[in-house]
């Protein structure tokens, strides 16, 4: 993706009693499988990021990371991201994917409440992949706030959720351009 030097804020809002869907076959579990998108890109509260359909080949390997620089309405939330391949047919190819718990964004031995408003630096570990973009294809990415059943759902309070019925909705916010860089690390191969 190009960078962006104009300073844009993209917003939607988090509902967690709709929490964007995990699509996975009975066969992948909850690990998912190479699924199709596409159908999930048309909500309202999935940012989603497309190249131009390429013009020559890209193997990418290794791992892959999203840094994000994000504020929410909520006291917790969780920020998820999605790679994907968009084949010449416009099916959404899911490659491989992640989430931070704003709570955790620090690491997983201290929870750390999340100021309302607040901008915050956070990563996005998505594991790792190793694909072969095709010419024609593109490159995508995916950003939202659920990945349900595969992640549970963040209330978006800050607290012990297990167990609530106490659901609040969050409104998210993805800052990028020239003081606030969010982007995507990728390895990619060398041709010979």
């Amino acid at each position: 993706v190009k960078p962006d030097y104009e300073e844009r804020v993209d917003s939607y809002t988090y509902d967690p009693e709709n929490p964007v869907p995990f699509i996975a076959d009975q066969n992948y579990a909850q690990i998912g499988g190479p699924d199709d998108y596409s159908s999930v890109e048309r909500r309202d509260d999935v940012l989603v990021y497309t190249t131009d359909a390429l013009d020559d080949p890209i193997t990418i390997i290794g791992p892959v990371k999203l840094s994000l620089n994000v504020s929410t309405s909520a006291t917790d939330t969780d920020f998820t991201a999605k790679l994907l391949a968009v084949l010449p047919d416009l099916r959404s190819i899911r490659l491989c994917d992640g989430i931070v718990r704003m709570r955790y964004r620090g690491g997983m031995n201290s929870a750390v409440k999340t100021v309302p408003g607040k901008i915050y630096q956070v990563s996005v570990d998505m594991w790792n992949t190793s694909y072969r973009f095709a010419k024609g294809e593109r490159i995508r990415l995916e950003v939202s706030s659920s990945a349900f059943p595969k992640f549970a759902r963040n209330l978006n309070f800050d607290g012990d959720q297990t167990g609530s019925k106490k659901m609040i909705k969050a409104d998210q916010s993805i800052l990028h351009g020239s003081s606030k860089q969010s982007f995507l690390s990728l390895y990619a191969v060398k041709k010979r």
